[in-house]
C-alpha cells in the first residue's frame, strides 16, 4: 500500500535534489497523516524531505526547499 500520492500541478517549480541533483516530486500522505514532503525520483537516493512548521502546506514546503537546494556539479542519472 502507498502511503503518499503525487501532487501534480507545482512539479516545473521544484528545484533539483540536494543530495543527488535528480529531479524531484511533490507527495502528499494518505489518510490520517497529510504531510507534505518532496520526493527524489533517483531510486539510488531516494530522499523525502519534509520541513517542520509547514507539513500540510505544499505552498511553504516548495518555498523552503527550492531555499535549502544548492546547484549540483554533476547529477546522478
Amino acid at each position: 500500500m502507498k502511503l503518499f500520492h503525487r501532487i501534480f500541478g507545482k512539479q516545473e517549480s521544484l528545484k533539483a535534489c540536494p543530495f543527488c541533483g535528480s529531479k524531484v516530486e511533490a507527495v502528499k500522505g494518505k489518510g490520517v497523516l497529510p504531510i507534505v514532503a518532496i520526493r527524489c525520483l533517483n531510486d539510488k537516493c531516494g530522499a523525502d524531505i519534509m520541513f517542520n512548521k509547514c507539513e500540510t502546506d505544499l505552498d511553504e514546503t516548495i518555498e523552503r526547499f527550492n531555499q535549502r537546494t544548492v546547484e549540483v556539479i554533476e547529477p546522478q542519472k
